[in-house]
């Protein structure tokens, strides 16, 4: 880690990302699992102690030569979110590694930030997955957390939203869910429209292995697409013409929030306009308006915060978010079909 900590000072790196997937077959040697099996002579507490002491001795190490970067896991408790549906806590695959990001909060420094890589949302089909996760996640790491500190750390952890590439374009069989493969590119556009939209740490990491960056064979629709999707929140690059058709919902800015079907079996698309939006900054009011129906339930994410919850009763509904002076507002409609409805503010 002390190596690694002169490569961040020498090469003016940003920030350093930590797998915390075990690649073992035997599942004895998962460092993040707990069992009377691996550790016959401690109990559980006695491990999660052991386990932060690691996780400050390795934040402390890594800040040898430097102190100013961010430390993404691609895991933190977003498996475990998924794992405690069917089992207790201390039974989940990852149960130990909240511990040991504990350590880290513990031994870093201000200029640290950590960040919660969420992987799970590599295969997200609609928009509740991801405009959900942030809040789910930040309330489920500062639970895992033992000590009142470590508590409060826990709510300084931001949340990274991930594109898998491969596996939305399905560039291996095994990557196949059934999926049209005419509707790839829209679930691919649309999913890192989602995950730029949702990520409060201003990171999006886009995961691949099948993709040769160096010697500048990128696929334009790809290119064109990572270019559309930034346009709609920094304004600034411009997408460029293209073969195949991008799709026409913006989404973002557009003032409309358009329906998705949640279909599992079908990627994440946009369809027709939902509901229509306006912001006012001087009264910090969202006005909501719905022409074509009206959501069974809507909430409303300031920054991957949840800031309010609506159950509509007429035709449009006036929001005060007095929090909201930069970034994102995002705003979910689910309907009694089952359909989601989402669209996104930022500023």
């Amino acid at each position: 880690m002390k190596g690694i900590s002169k490569a961040i000072f020498t090469g003016k790196i940003k920030g350093v990302l930590l797998d915390a997937e075990y690649y073992t077959e035997n599942p004895l040697d998962n460092p993040w699992t707990y069992t009377t099996e691996q550790y016959p002579h401690h109990s559980f507490e006695e491990v999660q102690d052991q386990v932060r002491k690691r996780g400050t001795q390795f934040i402390k190490a890594l800040q040898q030569y430097t102190s100013n970067f961010s430390i993404l896991s691609i895991w933190i408790s977003s498996l475990i979110m998924d794992d405690e549906k069917v089992m207790p806590y201390q039974k989940t695959r990852h149960a130990l590694l909240p511990h040991f990001i504990e350590g880290v909060l513990l031994g870093k420094t201000k200029g640290v930030q950590v960040i919660d890589g969420n992987e799970l949302a590599y295969w997200n089909m609609k928009p509740s997955q991801f405009i959900e996760s942030p809040d789910l996640i930040q309330k489920t790491t500062v639970r895992l957390m033992k000590p009142a500190k470590g508590r409060a750390l826990a709510k300084t952890i931001q949340v990274s939203q991930p594109v898998f590439y491969d596996g939305l374009m399905v560039l291996h069989p095994r990557f196949n869910l059934g999926s049209e493969s005419n509707l790839r590119w829209n679930w691919l556009e649309e999913n890192i429209k989602h995950a730029v939209a949702t990520s409060t740490s201003n990171v999006v990491w886009f995961y691949n292995e099948r993709v040769d960056w160096w010697n500048g064979t990128i696929n334009d629709t790809l290119v064109n697409i990572l270019e559309h999707c930034k346009d709609g929140f920094t304004k600034v690059a411009q997408a460029k013409p293209t073969a195949l058709k991008i799709s026409k919902y913006h989404n973002v800015n557009a003032g409309k929030g358009h329906f998705y079907s949640t279909d599992n079996k079908k990627p994440m698309q946009a369809g027709e306009p939902a509901f229509l939006y306006t912001w006012n900054n001087k009264s910090k009011q969202l006005k909501l308006t719905y022409p074509e129906k009206i959501p069974a339930g809507v909430t409303v994410f300031v920054n991957g915060v949840l800031s309010a919850t609506i159950k509509p009763m007429a035709a449009s509904d006036t929001v005060k978010l007095k929090t909201f002076t930069k970034g994102v507002i995002a705003v979910l409609a689910k309907y009694n079909d089952g359909k989601e409805a989402s669209g996104f503010l930022s500023n």
